[in-house]
């Protein structure tokens, strides 16, 4: 069988998407003296661990210590259903094969390989999150899945990834509202993939209630918990986070640097979409709105998680700056090794 170019070059930025997140999963371990139970423990990753666990348990939800209820269910029952809370690794590595899919997926929807390679290797924190047990590939990509059926004129698909997306992390919002852009000359289409989404989301739900009892004890642990949003709010005006927590005593400077940094490159990427909208408005909808919501985010976390919640919308934010990325492949190399670097070290620092 004869394998065409862009099969080739999807086949082989995907495979440098993976390779990408084993370097920094070895280097991790090297630098800071980890093992594969504590890199699966960063971060949230000890919340899905117990959540999958809880799943197969005899007390089910009960089981489950309330801090770890705060994390929504989607990723945790892929975790259960596949069993692979008891093989971290491996979860792992199903996590690289999503980034994987997610970076040929955008080459194929942006029709440009200079978007797939930086998504393979790009941004240091989608690597590093990307690398361990957390939900940005499967949110990136069930929500580029999403597009991809949309323009193989598959609505129900669409809406049913959609949905499972909506169960996996909320704020994926902006992805749907990226494919109604892009299908708004189709009604048929969108009211398919609606029905579809709404019940997706309606099973999900329904389960969800039947194991746990209660359709809001998660989000009453993020608005009660202090390592959450204890006493603070989820969502507040745009910047508050930002510029309140930046002004706040004991923020390293390198943080500061870092999280403006990511500010300053995701507000630039408005400037070129809202030129452009007429030709390109779902690319514009699809960063605008992510923006609008993280800009939004309360408590500390509006600051802190910036570089981590804008990640859904990075395919967009990379398709805004085209023009600046490299088109050869020494030059991609050169990139991943420096962002394996960043992550690997962000990794075995706990950042």
């Amino acid at each position: 069988m004869v394998v065409g170019v862009r099969t080739k070059t999807a086949l082989t930025i995907a495979a440098a998407a993976v390779l990408v997140r084993a370097l920094v999963l070895v280097a991790s371990m090297y630098a800071g003296h980890l093992s594969i139970a504590q890199l699966a423990d960063a971060r949230d990753g000890r919340s899905y661990l117990h959540y999958a666990a809880a799943a197969r348990a005899p007390n089910g939800f009960a089981s489950l210590p309330e801090y770890d209820r705060r994390v929504f269910p989607g990723y945790p029952a892929l975790l259960a259903v596949l069993r692979l809370d008891a093989m971290p690794l491996l979860a792992m590595i199903v996590n690289w094969l999503a980034a994987g899919a997610v970076a040929a997926l955008c080459f194929v929807l942006f029709d440009d390989a200079r978007i797939g390679w930086a998504m393979a290797v790009l941004t240091p924190s989608y690597v590093m999150y990307s690398t361990v047990l957390m939900t940005e590939p499967l949110v990136l990509l069930l929500g580029v899945g999403a597009l991809y059926f949309g323009r193989r004129e598959r609505p129900a698909f669409a809406g049913a990834a959609l949905g499972l997306d909506a169960l996996v992390r909320p704020l994926a919002l902006p992805l749907g509202l990226a494919f109604l852009a892009e299908r708004r000359k189709s009604p048929r289409a969108i009211v398919v993939a609606v029905i579809a989404a709404v019940v997706a989301i309606a099973i999900g739900a329904a389960c969800f209630v039947w194991w746990s009892g209660s359709l809001s004890s998660g989000v009453r642990v993020y608005a009660s918990d202090p390592r959450a949003y204890g006493g603070s709010s989820m969502f507040t005006w745009p910047f508050a986070s930002l510029v309140r927590t930046s002004l706040a005593p004991g923020i390293a400077k390198w943080k500061i640097a870092y999280i403006w940094l990511h500010v300053i490159a995701a507000l630039g990427a408005l400037v070129p979409l809202a030129r452009n909208a007429r030709r390109e408005f779902p690319p514009f909808v699809w960063h605008a709105s992510n923006m609008l919501l993280v800009l939004c985010v309360g408590g500390v976390w509006g600051f802190h998680e910036f570089h981590r919640l804008i990640v859904p919308s990075l395919p967009p934010l990379f398709w805004a700056y085209r023009r600046l990325l490299p088109s050869r492949t020494l030059a991609w190399i050169a990139i991943a090794l420096l962002s394996a670097a960043v992550a690997a070290k962000g990794l075995s620092h706990g950042w």
